[in-house]
This record gives C-alpha cells, structure tokens and sequence, in this order.
C-alpha cells in the first residue's frame, strides 16, 4: 500500500512540472538549444542571434511570442521539428499576432538555415491595415543555403508577402503547404517587387518540390507605402 502511494505521488508530481514546464526568454542576444522540456517559449520582446553564434530548435518546441515581437538572425538558426512533433512559431494573441523572422546574409557553404517541420502562424494584425503589415512570417535576405521542408505556413498577414519573402537567396523549399494567408497589393507603390499572398522573391535562385498553396488572397488598399 505504501509503495502504491508513494508511485501515485511521484507520478502527480511529473505531472505537475510538465504541466508547468515554460520558458520565458526576455528581449536580447539568444543562442544554444530550445528542447521540448522548456516549452512554451515565451518571447517577451525581439530577440536576435549574433553573427557567429547558433540557435537549435528541436522537435515539439512551440515558440509563443507574447506581442508584436521578432526575431532576427546573424547567426544561424537551425529549427528541427519532425512528422509528428513540429515546431511551432506563433503568437500568444491570435488576432494581434508576431512580427516575423528576420535572417540577414547567411552565406555557409553548408545548409545554415534549417526548417524542418515547422509551422508559421499568426504573423501579422489580422485586422490591421497595410501601414502596419510591412513584413512577413519568414524573410531572408542574401542567404546562399536555405532548407525549408515538410513545413506549414498558414493564417498569415503581411506585405509583400505574409508567408514568406526572399531577396538575393538560394533555396530549396519542398512537402510544404501555404495556407489561408493574406497579403495587401501595392504593387504600385513599391516598384520592383511581386507581391503574393503566399511568398515573394527578388534575384533568388528556388526550388519547390511537392508544395502545396490553397486559399491565400490578396487585399487592395489605397495605403501609400514610402
């Protein structure tokens, strides 16, 4: 009998800190290996990978930012998610959402930026207008070796693209899926741009390989973007 409650109490306990495991990561330099075990994360300002140092983010991690935070990356960030156990980017209020991920001349001869199974969701206002959408889910600029696999983008909102947005970059994107985004047309007032509700490229070199997109579309404004 005192064995049994001796199990019972070690099992409510486990309960308990899994129930209460949470990470919160406040504004600043970030690095190292976000695991399951300290999830959620809970960005409480934007956050930044320095050049030369790397961020990890393994399987089942949800990455929850708490307001219209972002996270840009000098250095190299590497998300590992697998089939059953994705790695999630959202934002604590749904309607309000994240302001994006940011990374800037990533130029490794190796694969320096890794998606594996991730899920990009809620970026932007959902019921902003287009002066406060500029940006996108996934934004990547002068980056030579980009992996983007078996990954979710969906309910999305920005501009020039909610999804995703690639200037002077080679990648491979492949088994992933673009879904239910919204992006503003401006087509006019930000010349040299392709602007689509799904993601948008300049100079880029892409692959796309078994990817899906269903149900984005594109709102008009009269929004003069400078």
């Amino acid at each position: 009998m005192k064995k049994t409650q001796i199990f019972f109490l070690l099992f409510c306990q486990l309960g308990f800190n899994l129930l209460q495991s949470q990470t919160t990561v406040p504004s600043g330099s970030v690095s190292g290996t976000w695991q399951k075990l300290g999830s959620p994360y809970k960005v409480n300002g934007n956050i930044y990978i320095t050049k030369g140092l790397k961020l990890t983010i393994t399987e089942g991690v949800t990455v929850e930012f708490q307001g219209n935070y972002k996270l840009d990356a000098w250095g190299t960030i590497q998300v590992m998610g697998k089939a059953n156990d994705t790695v999630v980017f959202t934002s604590k209020d749904k309607v309000a959402g994240w302001n994006g991920i940011y990374i800037h001349s990533q130029n490794s001869t190796t694969d320096s930026v890794i998606f594996n199974n991730t899920v990009f969701e809620y970026r932007g206002n959902q019921t902003s207008t287009a002066q406060s959408s500029v940006g996108s889910a996934l934004s990547i600029d002068s980056s030579m070796r980009v992996r983007i696999s078996n990954s979710v983008f969906r309910n999305n909102k920005g501009f020039p693209s909610s999804c995703a947005r690639f200037i002077r970059t080679m990648s491979l994107i492949y088994g992933t899926s673009i879904l239910n985004n919204k992006s503003y047309d401006q087509t006019q007032m930000a010349a040299g741009y392709s602007v689509s509700s799904g993601m948008s490229f300049l100079q880029c070199r892409t692959t796309f390989i078994n990817c899906n997109i269903i149900n984005n579309t594109t709102i008009t404004t009269s929004y003069q973007y400078r």
